[in-house]
């Protein structure tokens, strides 16, 4: 394929992408959906940060509408209706070791509640009257969480849940790698991401989203810090022998 050919089919690729339309495909979804009684949805701006730019609607016409009167990308999905909660019927969701907490009762007849549905603390902190009250910044870290699966759902943390998370992870990545492998360049380079996650009341991981600039618990900052210097630094910048057992700190799994 010569280069004019190249260009013209390059062309006729983005003509393509331009006119693809997934609006209707997305009512079927809905209409399927809500024959299970499922009708919830949720719309991100991809150009959003900290809560900014999300609408939740269980008529996906109004999420359309809203989607289409915003000068930015969305991404929609299925809002989890039946989501696992902690004390105080509160809804969490997952990041690296950590849990961020509702403050607020979970109600799903109140789509507008935002401290009911959306866990980011910016958002909790500015808008929740009960900010803080279960957990101290509104944070449970694994060691508390392991010990609240057992009691009120049976379920192993290390067993049950950290292996769904790794897998989904991996998956992503597998997904990603043609976009993200920098194999045969001549440079190394290294990205931290953040993976959001929420768990049903069955015990089922599903992903949220993913960071490319994630924020990090402060009490986790140190040793994240030293994981990523422990398994992106060393391999090519090997520290002295006698400083090895010191810094053998390491987050991280190789999945």
């Amino acid at each position: 394929m010569n280069q004019e050919e190249r260009k013209n089919n390059w062309a006729a690729i983005k003509m393509e992408k331009k006119e693809h339309d997934s609006r209707d495909a997305l009512r079927e979804v809905s209409a399927t959906l809500a024959l299970e009684n499922q009708h919830v949805w949720i719309a991100k701006s991809t150009a959003g940060a900290k809560g900014d730019g999300i609408f939740i609607s269980d008529n996906i016409e109004r999420l359309i509408d809203y989607v289409d009167s915003r000068n930015q990308v969305h991404v929609i999905q299925k809002y989890l209706e039946n989501p696992m909660l902690l004390s105080g019927r509160r809804k969490f969701d997952i990041r690296e070791g950590v849990l961020r907490t509702a403050s607020d009762v979970y109600d799903p007849s109140n789509l507008d509640k935002i401290t009911s549905h959306l866990t980011n603390h910016c958002l909790q902190r500015e808008l929740a009257n009960n900010f803080g009250k279960y957990e101290e910044g509104n944070e449970m870290f694994f060691e508390e969480f392991s010990r609240f699966l057992k009691a009120n759902y049976s379920l192993n943390l290390e067993d049950n849940i950290l292996p769904q998370i790794r897998c989904i992870i991996k998956d992503c990545f597998a997904a990603a790698k043609e976009n993200i492998e920098t194999t045969g360049l001549n440079y190394r380079s290294f990205q931290l991401f953040g993976f959001d996650f929420i768990i049903d009341d069955k015990g089922h991981v599903y992903l949220l989203e993913v960071n490319g600039a994630p924020a990090c618990a402060e009490k986790l900052l140190p040793e994240l810090t030293q994981s990523l210097i422990t398994t992106v630094i060393h391999p090519l910048y090997p520290p002295p022998t006698s400083a090895v057992n010191s810094l053998n700190v390491n987050l991280f799994d190789i999945i």
